[in-house]
């Protein structure tokens, strides 16, 4: 019919929007999901926090230098960490470090080159001193094992959060 405005869904059936009954479902359904989602969300960001304050990996990719686990040190990865983070340390450039590790052959835990930017991101990451970082602070010790110490961990983290440094 002119004028007539049918939804149908895969699994909600159908709406329509020619009367106001069909309109107030489609709105009702819409709000329900709404709160599905909002309450999905609110359960899973407390299920991680509690992990966090336990010193537990969260999931998510694989980080570089440690198995999929996220608990086992992958040595070859974990030797990169350690170069890079003392070659920060002792003065060489993020530019230098990054044609480094892309000369090692090594990909990230996506499987793609180093860029600069990543290759930051991954030795200023607590995890590396097996800390855990929740937001923007660290919260406490983490359960795996460490790749470099903490006094390494910040000094390097010092460094390349150093605005002058760029």
């Amino acid at each position: 019919l002119a004028g007539s405005h049918l939804i149908e869904t895969p699994r909600g059936g159908g709406y329509d929007l020619s009367n106001a009954t069909g309109r107030k479902r489609l709105r009702q359904d819409a709000l329900d999901a709404t709160y599905e989602v909002d309450h999905m969300t609110e359960r899973i960001t407390a299920e991680k926090t509690e992990a966090a304050l336990a010193g537990q990996w969260r999931g998510g990719r694989r980080p570089f230098g440690y198995e999929r686990d996220g608990m086992t040190v992958r040595l070859a990865e974990a030797a990169l960490i350690i170069a890079g983070t003392e070659r920060i340390i002792s003065g060489v450039s993020l530019a230098a470090v990054t044609r480094e590790w892309n000369a090692a052959g090594i990909t990230t835990s996506a499987g793609n080159l180093w860029k600069t930017t990543e290759v930051s991101r991954t030795l200023r990451r607590a995890r590396n001193a097996a800390l855990i970082e929740h937001g923007a602070q660290i919260i406490g010790p983490a359960q795996w094992p460490p790749i470099v110490t903490e006094a390494q961990w910040r000094a390097a983290r010092g460094i390349l959060a150093d605005p002058g440094r760029r």
